[in-house]
């Protein structure tokens, strides 16, 4: 979304008391803020509450390409985000994003479950980059959008490491945003010694994969369940010709993570 289009957004929910939300085709609703928790078809809506009931100080936004995530959230996040992004080319772009919207730190690497280097398949469009290749299906849906133009050598390192780095982060509330092209799992596996200050994640599972050598949706669903979190709402991303769902978004909250008012 534009700037433009965010502070015209703004103003009408200023002006109405309530969120304005896009989904599916060109459709718009207008959710009262105290109607957040059931607007269950609004990603937007659905985060908004849990950003609020969680206590989130700090947005780690992993797979960040140019910074659209991060500066989409904005308007309903005022705190600390820190990005990861390895494509030079976009990372250069998601710096300049970051220096107008502070507090927002960058980081020009890759994040995953080991420390060492990796071969990043870079497409055309580089939000379809991945340390992953492509399956047929990424070329049927997306045309050549994500056709692979060069290969880059990118560091990879664990969260926690990164993490440590950084001392006064301790005892933050994080949401941990993953969007790796099918790297989601690493990224997690990396989290390790700060997994318990997670509060809030969003995990993109992809149920017809897009990319190879992926871990099956439901088995990384298992995997987020397994370290105490509840899924929040899945919102469909794609669909192929015949509808099915290609990939979701997937919010999920740690059990125990949500404040009464």
């Amino acid at each position: 979304m534009s700037m433009w289009r965010r502070k015209a957004r703004s103003w009408v929910e200023r002006l109405t008391g309530h969120d304005v939300i896009r989904f599916g085709q060109g459709s718009i609703a207008f959710v009262r803020r105290s109607d957040r928790e059931v607007a269950w078809f609004s990603y937007r809506s659905q985060l908004k509450h849990l950003l609020a009931k969680t206590g989130v100080d700090l947005v780690l936004d992993v797979g960040a390409n140019e910074g659209q995530y991060a500066g989409g959230l904005r308007g309903d996040f005022a705190g600390e985000i820190i990005s990861f992004e390895p494509v030079a080319s976009a990372f250069g772009r998601l710096r300049t994003a970051a220096a107008s919207a502070p507090p927002w730190r960058v980081h020009n690497m890759a994040l995953g479950s080991h420390a060492g280097t990796g071969l990043m398949h870079v497409s055309k469009e580089t939000k379809f980059s991945s340390l992953h290749a492509q399956t047929p299906l990424s070329g049927e849906r997306f045309r050549d959008a994500p056709a692979t133009v060069a290969d880059e050598v990118v560091p990879i390192r664990r969260l926690d490491d990164v993490l440590d780095e950084a001392p006064e982060l301790a005892g933050r509330r994080i949401f941990l945003k993953m969007d790796t092209q099918g790297h989601d799992l690493e990224v997690f596996s990396g989290a390790g010694r700060w997994l318990d200050n997670i509060v809030l994640l969003q995990s993109e599972l992809s149920v017809l994969p897009l990319y190879d050598g992926i871990e099956h949706w439901t088995s990384c669903l298992a995997r987020y369940e397994e370290a105490g979190f509840g899924v929040a709402g899945m919102f469909p991303i794609c669909r192929d010709g015949s509808n099915r769902v290609i990939e979701y978004d997937c919010l999920m909250v740690r059990s125990g993570a949500t404040r009464t008012a």
